[in-house]
């Protein structure tokens, strides 16, 4: 596991409403499949307006 976290754990944190997340087609075809990419797809990242509170 690349990072042992939920969405639920990040959307505690910054709120549900901040998440982001990226679809597949934002990753190069190589690149789509791994860990990094599934957990930006899956779990997400924080919106930058969220990081900035």
């Amino acid at each position: 596991m690349l990072f042992d976290v939920t969405r639920g754990e990040l959307g505690d944190i910054f709120g549900e409403d901040r998440l982001a997340t990226l679809p597949a087609t934002a990753f190069p075809p190589s690149t789509a499949d791994t860990e990094g990419a599934r957990l930006l797809q899956t779990v997400g990242v924080p919106h930058r307006d969220a990081l900035a509170a």
